[in-house]
């Protein structure tokens, strides 16, 4: 929420790139902020870590990889967090798409796991192999690590 995730991870100790990538608009049904406000936000909230170098707005279902690809160039990501729409649909196509940026044996983070799109994505997720699951924490987050 509004850079929270990503404070939390540089407040851990974390050293690598950060970039977030997010629809910024709607959250708990507040849509009063412009998509700028949201961003604006985001790197307020940020700034006491050095900012964040990279927001890029997108909703993966709308989208394609290739495009994701050319627009963050190619990053290889130490930790990919998703926190969609919560949808099925939406976990699945932010998974498809954000996946393959994420390195061999980077932690895949699934938040909202206790929602009913999400819960049967990450069943999906497990079933196709490319994570080992690792940890379900307070019925509400998933991480695994790819294989």
């Amino acid at each position: 929420l509004y850079g929270g995730t990503l404070c939390s991870l540089y407040n851990s100790g974390f050293k690598g790139m950060a970039y977030g990538l997010d629809i910024f608009k709607g959250y708990y049904g507040d849509e009063k902020h412009t998509t700028s406000e949201h961003m604006q936000k985001v790197m307020e909230n940020t700034e006491e870590y050095g900012g964040i170098p990279f927001l890029y707005e997108c909703n993966t279902q709308k989208v394609s990889t290739e495009q994701i690809a050319k627009d963050i160039n190619n990053p290889q990501l130490d930790v990919l967090y998703i926190d969609g729409d919560h949808s099925h649909e939406g976990a699945i196509s932010d998974y498809n798409k954000l996946f393959p940026f994420l390195r061999s044996g980077g932690m895949l983070i699934m938040d909202n796991y206790e929602m009913k799109g999400v819960k049967p994505a990450v069943k999906e997720i497990i079933k196709e192999g490319t994570c080992d699951s690792t940890a379900i924490w307070n019925n509400t987050m998933w991480c695994g690590i790819k294989k």
